[in-house]
């Protein structure tokens, strides 16, 4: 019985070594972050559409996209207020067919952040999205995902994404 578990746990650990031996880290040095990219052969990297996405993945069937952006704007505060969240929703929820569904404070690996979930009704069909937001050295920092008809942090492709997200230390000029 031993000998079974030791080649149980021996296999879970080669499988385990397989799976990050594949995986591909994403990391910006500049906004003190890194992800491991999805595997999945159904997500590609795209160019982002603003100079603050650094990271853009999309689904190929286009129902799912996450990214990540880095803001420069400084802030003088150094942890998220409700003040500075207030404001980013401003500029968020510019466009008039998006619809807030929550907000909430909660600790994100160590940090104050914000999440907000949203709906947007596009060509009859529902999008939902969440976004989380931070700030690293008193600049914003977001991930945001939409899924068309499903909460995008209930997707394992996103929510794995999300979950990989390790903030590096900062580098002395």
């Amino acid at each position: 019985m031993l000998q079974r578990l030791a080649r149980r746990m021996m296999g879970a650990a080669l499988l385990s070594i397989c799976f990050s031996i594949h995986a591909t880290e994403w990391f910006s040095t500049n906004a003190n972050v890194s992800f491991e990219l999805p595997s999945d052969p159904a997500w590609q990297q795209v160019k982002p559409a603003r100079n603050e996405a650094k990271l853009v993945l999309q689904n190929t069937n286009g129902t799912a996209t996450m990214f990540f952006a880095a803001f420069e704007k400084k802030h003088d505060e150094k942890e998220l207020s409700e003040k500075l969240a207030e404001d980013w929703e401003r500029g968020y929820f510019r466009k008039g067919n998006i619809r807030k569904l929550s907000g909430e404070f909660f600790n994100f690996k160590g940090k104050r952040a914000y999440k907000v979930t949203d709906e947007e009704i596009i060509n009859g069909g529902k999008q939902l999205g969440v976004a989380i937001i931070w700030l690293n050295d008193g600049r914003y920092r977001e991930i945001v995902a939409w899924k068309v008809d499903g909460d995008p942090l209930q997707d394992n492709v996103i929510k794995a994404f999300v979950d990989s997200m390790i903030f590096l230390p900062k580098v002395s000029p």
